[in-house]
């Protein structure tokens, strides 16, 4: 499966972040969000440090590991 249909809201584009992947409007870097998971280990405290959704901070985390395994 295409990850592009696993993770919808996560975007790669040169114009954002230099083409490493975001996610959201405001195009938080993926793995700025699994950073900050990987101290806190959770999804809500994530998604408000950031300004995003629980749920787009979930997707970020799972793209993250996704990519590193």
């Amino acid at each position: 499966m295409p990850l592009s249909n696993q993770f919808p809201d996560v975007i790669i584009d040169p114009h954002f972040a230099y083409g490493h992947p975001t996610i959201g409007k405001n195009h938080v870097p993926t793995s700025a969000l699994f950073k900050l998971w990987r101290a806190e280990k959770n999804y809500k405290v994530v998604g408000d440090w950031f300004g995003i959704k629980e749920i787009l901070a979930k997707q970020a985390v799972q793209f993250e590991k996704r990519l590193a395994a």
